[in-house]
C-alpha cells in the first residue's frame, strides 16, 4: 500500500519544513514539479540549491557565462515549462500521472508530496492509489497568500487535515507529527478492516 500526504499551502506556509520532518519520520518526499527541477538539472547543470536561489532572477548560469531571461525570472520559465509545454503537450494531469507513477515504483509506504495545489494533478493520484489512500493537509501561516501563484488551495472529499503555522518551529514540527500520527491511524485503522 502506498499513501501519499499531499502539502497544500501558499509559498512560505512551511510546505518544505513539513515534508523535511515528514521524512525524518521514514516518509519519501517528493514534489510534482520534479520533472521541471529535472529539466533545469539537466538543461543548465543547476542543483535544487541553485534552482531555489535563482527562482526571482532574470539570468541562468551556464558554464562560463549567464543567459539572460527574456521578459521573466527563472520562476517564470518554470511555469510557462510547466503550463506551455508539459500540459499543452500531454494534458492537465501530467505531473500528477508521472508522480504517481513514482510513487508505485518506490519502496516506501508513505509519500510526503511539498507542492500540492492543482485538482488536475491530484486526480492520478487517487486513481493510481485509492481515494482513502490520498490526504491533502492544508498549511495556513498568516502574511502567505497564493497572490501571483498559479496554485491554489485544492479540496478532496474526506481526507482532508488543516495545519495553521502561526507559532514557532518547534510548535509547527509538533503539529505537523500529530497530523502524520492520525493520518497513521486511519490508514492503520483501515488496514484492519480489510
Amino acid at each position: 500500500m502506498k499513501v501519499a500526504l499531499v502539502l497544500n499551502g501558499p509559498p512560505r506556509s512551511g510546505k518544505d519544513e513539513a515534508g523535511k520532518q515528514m521524512a525524518e519520520k521514514g516518509a519519501a518526499v517528493d514534489k510534482f514539479a520534479e520533472p521541471i527541477r529535472a529539466m533545469l538539472r539537466a538543461v543548465f547543470g543547476l542543483s535544487d540549491e541553485e534552482i531555489e536561489r535563482l527562482k526571482g532572477r532574470r539570468s541562468v548560469p551556464y558554464r562560463d557565462t549567464y543567459l539572460e531571461i527574456d521578459g521573466g525570472t527563472l520562476r517564470d520559465v518554470m511555469i510557462d515549462f510547466s503550463e506551455g509545454f508539459m500540459k499543452k503537450w500531454f494534458g492537465e494531469d501530467v505531473f500528477g500521472k508521472m508522480l504517481a507513477e513514482r510513487i508505485k515504483s518506490s519502496d516506501s509506504t508513505f509519500h510526503a508530496i511539498t507542492d500540492g495545489g492543482f485538482v488536475s494533478e491530484m486526480n492520478p493520484l487517487v486513481d493510481a492509489l485509492g481515494k482513502d489512500n490520498v490526504f491533502v493537509i492544508h498549511l495556513r501561516r498568516p502574511g502567505c497568500t497564493f497572490d501571483g501563484d498559479s496554485r491554489n488551495y485544492v479540496r478532496l472529499p474526506g481526507n482532508m487535515k488543516f495545519v495553521k503555522n502561526d507559532g514557532s518551529l518547534e510548535e509547527f514540527r509538533t503539529k505537523i507529527d500529530k497530523t502524520l500520527k492520525e493520518v497513521e491511524d486511519e490508514v492503520s485503522r483501515r488496514c484492519k478492516v480489510c
